[in-house]
């Protein structure tokens, strides 16, 4: 009985440590859109958003399913409005979407860009 014990706690252990680590190096992978090759620190922050951000004029429904608080049903009409009335001018444009208010924009406002 004590050797299961033993066997079970050093495979919660193992597990806790990759946990662990994964989270951790979170902090450390590029921004969304990195290119290998590309020297982030020496752009303008214009030129930055367009690689740690999403663009909301051509983005897949995955993209934006990646951004916190769009799940699948915002991300189908994010693009729907953007095949109907065209490309999104600003990133304003978007409280014009059924589901995205003022509070919603706000949270999503650093993650996207009108390009």
């Amino acid at each position: 009985m004590n050797r299961v014990l033993d066997r079970l706690l050093a495979l919660l252990l193992a597990v806790f440590a990759s946990l662990l680590m994964v989270l951790l190096a979170g902090d450390a992978l590029p921004p969304s859109g990195y290119a290998p090759g590309v020297d982030l620190d020496a752009m303008s922050t214009q030129e930055f958003l367009k690689y740690a951000s999403i663009d909301l004029n051509r983005a897949s429904q995955e993209e934006l399913m990646e951004i916190y608080g769009i799940g699948e049903a915002l991300s189908k009409s994010i693009i729907e409005y953007r095949e109907t009335t065209g490309p999104y001018a600003s990133v304003e444009d978007l409280l014009k979407v059924r589901g995205i208010g003022e509070k919603r924009l706000a949270m999503m406002r650093k993650y996207v860009y009108a390009g």
